[in-house]
């Protein structure tokens, strides 16, 4: 049983789903229902002429195409000013950036923008044209494209500009549509009790080996993308061999655009986990999402559905099904980073019995939980703080016998675990970063000590590591 902590930790703390899709319809319904044509991607175009010319798809793609080849001078002479308003918008935000004779490009890049206010491919142009005329006043747009950020490259990018590491003379490909990416985390870390020990008993203490990898590939279309990702965590204990981590992630999400500033992302995923080399856990499931960018802020809702299958034969009375609702809010003032998020999780699982002796031990449970995150970013170092609280209650009453008396007891758990993480990270070179950070975890059980207190547990962690992101943007 001292493990289920682990278990329980290991799992909230890596799966973020849910499945009250009530909600997630009842949030389309209100967020999506002020735009008219949440049908349609693209506003249609406000001509810069009564009657603008027509341009073909095969101009505008060789327009993209000279773009990303670096041929602006050639690319701006294709169309003439009575063409701009029939071009899509990001093909007009290309122009702009290529600066066009006798226009303003911020005029350009403002009807694109207001065509399409949540394409992050256009902020991104933006933000490139003014990075190179002021890298100063270039920051405010990185910051919108944080906000509407929809892929890791765009958004490494833009942490990398932010951080000052940014290449005026960078190159990008606007017009490609497969991308790919690649991050990895390599470093060490020290815990107290990687074994996840009730806090009472004797912990074993070890340091360990962590590599991270996410790799992904992304095929965009004009209505969303599809994607596929992949991330594999490993940690290797020193002298805690019994819980070596092997963590595989898969997942494929499919993003549709429903409106001007909507999105629609069916999600299905699968998970395998080994512990000390042998099988662990296996899940899958499916969750559904609804992202709402606004002008300060980006929000959504979250409804997933997953089932879980534990290996040891002690844990399948833990597994079951685990329906889940997430609330998130993400902010970006001057210099910051702020993320709050709220989730709700029901657990329908089994429960370890002895008939014999009438001792019960019932798993399915209830979940609410609130993190936070909190990034400022000095441009040499960004300081973060990531707070975590988590309450959970079982269903049931346990029934078992009191470690001191002997006598039987029957209580309700109710658990409550906090985690606080600060760190802090440090630009290198461009796309290589020093992590350094430290967690306290510690939660607590309204078992008394001298009852059963498997999920008593504290543990503490101290790491550094290095990270590097490689990518074809766009």
């Amino acid at each position: 049983m001292q493990d289920e902590c682990f278990n329980d930790t290991h799992l909230m703390g890596r799966v973020q789903f849910a499945f009250l899709v009530t909600f997630l319809i009842s949030f389309s319904g209100s967020a999506f229902a002020a735009d008219p044509n949440r049908s349609r991607a693209v506003i249609p175009a406000e001509p810069f002429s009564p009657n603008p010319i027509p341009v073909s798809p095969e101009l505008e793609s060789k327009i993209v195409e000279l773009f990303s080849t670096d041929q602006c001078a050639t690319a701006r002479t294709l169309v003439s000013p009575n063409q701009f308003g029939s071009l899509r918008p990001l093909v007009l935000a290309v122009i702009a950036y290529c600066q066009p004779a006798g226009f303003d490009p911020e005029e350009l890049f403002e009807r694109a923008e207001k065509r399409e206010p949540s394409n992050d491919t256009i902020v991104v142009l933006h933000a490139r044209y003014r990075f190179k005329k002021d890298p100063d006043s270039a920051l405010e747009l990185w910051k919108k494209v944080l906000l509407l950020v929809r892929t890791p490259n765009t958004r490494q990018m833009a942490q990398e500009y932010l951080a000052g590491n940014g290449e005026a003379e960078e190159q990008i490909s606007v017009g490609q549509k497969l991308t790919y990416y690649l991050s990895a985390q390599f470093g060490g870390s020290f815990e107290t009790n990687p074994a996840g020990n009730p806090a009472s008993s004797e912990r074993q203490a070890s340091g360990a080996l962590n590599t991270n990898l996410s790799l992904g590939i992304l095929d965009s279309t004009f209505y969303g993308y599809f994607a596929l990702n992949y991330a594999l965590a490993n940690s290797r204990y020193f002298s805690a061999h019994d819980v070596d981590l092997f963590e595989h992630d898969l997942e494929s999400p499919i993003s549709l655009r429903v409106g001007t500033n909507e999105d629609l992302i069916l999600r299905p995923f699968v998970s395998y986990l080994t512990l000390g080399d042998s099988p662990y856990q296996l899940l899958g499931g499916l969750s559904v999402q609804g992202i709402a960018y606004r002008s300060q802020y980006k929000q959504y809702v979250q409804g997933s559905i997953f089932q879980d299958h534990f290996y040891p034969g002690n844990f399948q009375s833990q597994q079951g099904t685990h329906f889940r609702f997430d609330y998130n809010w993400e902010f970006y003032p001057e210099n910051f980073f702020i993320k709050f998020v709220a989730y709700f999780e029901h657990v329908n699982s089994d429960q370890d019995s002895d008939l014999l002796n009438s001792l019960s031990i019932p798993y399915s449970h209830n979940d609410l939980g609130f993190q936070g995150y909190f990034d400022y970013n000095l441009k040499f170092a960004i300081l973060g703080l990531y707070p975590k609280i988590l309450i959970r209650e079982d269903d049931d009453a346990s029934t078992f016998l009191s470690a001191s008396s002997g006598a039987f007891v029957s209580k309700r758990r109710q658990d409550f675990q906090i985690s606080v993480q600060p760190h802090v990270i440090i630009p290198l070179i461009s796309y290589l970063q020093l992590y350094i950070y430290y967690e306290i975890n510690r939660t607590y059980s309204n078992i008394g000590i001298d009852d059963y207190q498997d999920r008593n547990i504290l543990n503490q962690t101290v790491g550094i590591a290095l990270r590097t992101f490689v990518a074809n943007l766009y």
